[in-house]
């Protein structure tokens, strides 16, 4: 081989690599695994649902099908999860001195990849998907004029309200309950 040319991993550090990789869940600090999901799926949780009410579309399906909005996409979800990013090569590293007594840095940029970008990806699509659906469920207050809403105040003085697309459907229920 050549000089200045990089020869590709031997399968022993392939093999060192995913020994090392399925070891961590084990190891010492394996809270991690669980912690760090759960804070990339928050995140994801909290920006799938602005996503939803500013009414744009799914995260990835955005991401691969519109190519002009890509890089504002990759920085709003890198700005949600890079603390998260950070923290879990901090504590690989963490990980690798105590265990290993040394520091694979591609290591640390995979699991922390796993453990904070993965999780995000994945959720924040969703979430916006369904919080949509609930969003068409779940009618507003006034779509239009001829929406409104109906108070009645029963006999104990208490409010219940309901939600009736036009007039005519308001008188109808007022006759129902009169």
């Amino acid at each position: 081989m050549s000089p200045g040319i990089a020869s590709p991993p031997s399968v022993s550090t392939i093999q060192r690599f995913i020994g090392d990789l399925l070891a961590r869940p084990n190891g010492p600090m394996g809270f991690r695994f669980l912690l760090q999901p759960l804070m990339a799926v928050f995140l994801a949780v909290r920006a799938g649902t602005r996503d939803a009410h500013a009414g744009r579309p799914a995260y990835l399906w955005d991401m691969f099908s519109k190519p002009e909005h890509r890089r504002d996409l990759l920085k709003s979800g890198w700005k949600d999860v890079t603390r998260v990013y950070f923290l879990a090569i901090a504590l690989d590293v963490i990980f690798q001195l105590i265990q290993f007594k040394w520091i694979y840095p591609f290591e640390s940029f995979v699991v922390a990849f796993v453990l904070a970008v993965l999780p995000y990806i994945l959720v924040r699509g969703p979430v916006n998907r369904i919080t949509r659906l609930k969003q068409l469920e779940t009618p507003s207050l006034l779509h239009s004029e001829e929406d409104a809403v109906v108070v009645d105040i029963d006999s104990s003085g208490r409010k219940s309200s309901t939600f009736d697309k036009s007039p005519e459907q308001q008188e109808r229920r007022k006759q129902q309950k009169g």
